[in-house]
């Protein structure tokens, strides 16, 4: 089940992370996936939470650490994850 308050992109991306850590580290890199939760673990600031406008780019901010971290390389080869 998709968490509410969280664009279905965002969710899917940080629990396809959350299970790559698991796999590697045998936990989860973040135990709760609300979009707060994910920005506060990622380290990335916000200015209100619920706001739409304010959501919108935080998701942007949560999904493009999420892509940086995963590092995947052509192919899906090699993969790094980041802890």
């Amino acid at each position: 089940m998709l968490h509410p308050r969280i664009p279905c992109r965002v969710y899917i991306l940080a629990c396809a992370y959350n299970d790559l850590v698991r796999l590697k580290t045998g936990k989860p890199a973040f135990e709760k996936l609300g979009l707060s939760d994910l920005r506060k673990a990622l380290g990335i600031e916000g200015l209100h939470e619920h706001r739409a406008l304010d959501d919108a780019l935080d998701a942007a901010k949560v999904y493009k650490a999420l892509l940086e971290r995963m590092d995947l390389t052509a192919g899906g080869q090699s993969v790094d994850y980041k802890m």
